[in-house]
């Protein structure tokens, strides 16, 4: 996942990658991990530490706390993030959490990478790749960019099904562009 943090209101159910033009070496690929797969393989006593225990991610310019594990069981979900992107100073200065919660988390996320779809999504110009944010995980394969105008080119649409005009709403109707506070700025997003 992203570190772009949404308004709770409006966190997106569903993230669409439209593919503007794929990786022509076809090696960007959009990676998905099952949450219910993933589940199944973590034991009872890292199940419980990850759904009791907050973990503080403390990126700038606000640090967030939350449950690596929430859902029923029968529907987990997981926050799972990447603590190793640039400017971000990595697992354990990032994660805040007793040993054995950050020990947990760490194998949550060794499995993600593990039970990953291996193959990934190619995705071309006019495709699109639909995934719902409470079932499963994504990420994107590593690559190397060439700069030359013909990279891999996506563009994310955050879609959600609350009413963002709700009372106490920030975003007064009909404006549809929702703030979002990545780890560096506020950025808007539209919805």
């Amino acid at each position: 996942m992203d570190f772009f943090r949404f308004p709770s209101q409006f966190f997106p159910q569903i993230f669409a990658f439209m593919g503007i033009r794929g990786d022509p070496a076809k090696v960007g690929r959009t990676l998905f991990v099952d949450f219910r797969q993933l589940y199944s393989k973590l034991d009872p006593a890292e199940i419980r530490v990850l759904r009791e225990e907050k973990v503080t991610w403390d990126i700038e310019p606000k640090p967030f706390s939350g449950y690596v594990i929430e859902g029923p069981h029968d529907r987990p979900y997981f926050n799972l993030f990447v603590e190793t992107l640039a400017g971000v100073d990595g697992f354990d200065k990032m994660v805040k959490a007793s040993p054995e919660c950050k020990a947990a988390y760490r194998r949550v996320k060794q499995l993600a990478m593990e039970l990953r779809c291996p193959e990934g999504v190619w995705l071309d110009a006019g495709d699109v790749c639909i995934l719902h944010q409470r079932k499963v995980a994504h990420a994107r394969s590593c690559y190397e960019p060439k700069f030359d105008g013909n990279d891999r080119w996506m563009q994310r649409v955050a879609i959600t099904t609350r009413n963002i005009w709700d009372d106490g709403s920030p975003i007064p109707f009909p404006v549809r562009r929702v703030p979002l506070l990545s780890w560096k700025k506020w950025r808007l997003v539209v919805l």
